[in-house]
């Protein structure tokens, strides 16, 4: 019985790791390496505001980086996140995805992106964030392939897109390249 639960574990072990090295080809393995070299993920925050207008929202911020040799790649942010409201017991998930902005030339990128990423309230009290997966890479054909990515409560983007809750619409209004103001 024992060495039955041995096989069993260790073939639960293999499959899965076998299952997540088998998420992309081989040849998109090699540029999800490439890419990983390229482009970085350098914090993940989460706040709340309110506008002008006494609208209150969920904000996710996102700081990356990208090789500034690579002045004309335009990786794409895929933001995927589930939030959980208390008061009343309401669970919503959106993601969206935006692609970078050109990088500044004359050596004026500072290194980092600042991205922020908006939900509205709606009938949500102060919902709290329970999962993400926050993914920078590029398209390939109709593959997605990340090069940096972090998740949090979650393995994927797509255990928070099937998982409870409303679909609700996230939109992303910041994008912003920080630049040196002296071209240093």
């Amino acid at each position: 019985m024992k060495r039955l639960l041995s096989v069993l574990i260790l073939f639960s072990i293999f499959f899965s790791t076998t299952t997540i090295a088998a998420e992309l080809p081989a040849n998109l393995k090699e540029l999800q390496e490439e890419l990983g070299d390229k482009i970085k993920l350098m914090s993940v925050d989460d706040d709340d505001f309110e506008d002008d207008n006494d609208n209150e929202f969920f904000v996710l911020m996102v700081k990356s980086s990208q090789d500034e040799r690579d002045i004309d790649m335009r990786p794409l942010m895929r933001v995927t996140v589930r939030l959980f409201d208390k008061k009343t017991k309401t669970t919503v998930f959106a993601q969206v995805e935006k692609k970078a902005g050109k990088l500044p030339g004359n050596d004026r990128y500072a290194g980092s992106t600042k991205w922020e990423f908006h939900i509205p309230f709606g009938d949500m009290k102060k919902p709290k964030l329970v999962a993400y997966a926050v993914e920078f890479g590029v398209m390939e054909g109709s593959t997605f392939v990340p090069g940096a990515f972090e998740y949090d409560d979650v393995e994927s983007a797509e255990e928070i897109m099937n998982g409870e809750g409303t679909k609700v619409k996230m939109t992303c209004p910041v994008s912003k390249h920080e630049t040196n103001s002296d071209g240093d």
